[in-house]
C-alpha cells in the first residue's frame, strides 16, 4: 500500500521559490527540477522506508541531479 503525501505549507513555498530560481537561471530547468521532486516524492510513497532516518521519526532524501533534500516522516 502506498504512503499518503501531505506537504507542509512551508515545503510547497520552498519548491515554487526553487522551481522560480532554476528557470531563471536557464528555461526548463525548474521543469526538471520539478520532475526530479516529484519522481522522488512518487518513490518515497510507494517505498517509505527507503531513506535513513537522520533525526528521531525523520528520515531525508537526496534529489537526482539537483542539490535539494526532502526531509519526510
Amino acid at each position: 500500500m502506498a504512503a499518503k503525501l501531505v506537504l507542509a505549507p512551508e515545503a510547497e513555498t520552498d519548491l515554487v521559490d526553487a522551481y522560480a530560481w532554476y528557470e531563471s537561471r536557464l528555461p526548463g530547468l525548474g521543469e526538471e527540477f520539478l520532475a526530479s521532486v516529484n519522481a522522488f516524492m512518487e518513490a518515497v510513497c510507494r517505498n517509505p522506508g527507503m531513506c535513513a532516518f537522520v533525526h528521531e521519526n525523520y528520515r531525508r532524501g537526496l534529489v537526482r541531479r539537483f542539490p535539494y533534500a526532502i526531509f519526510y516522516e
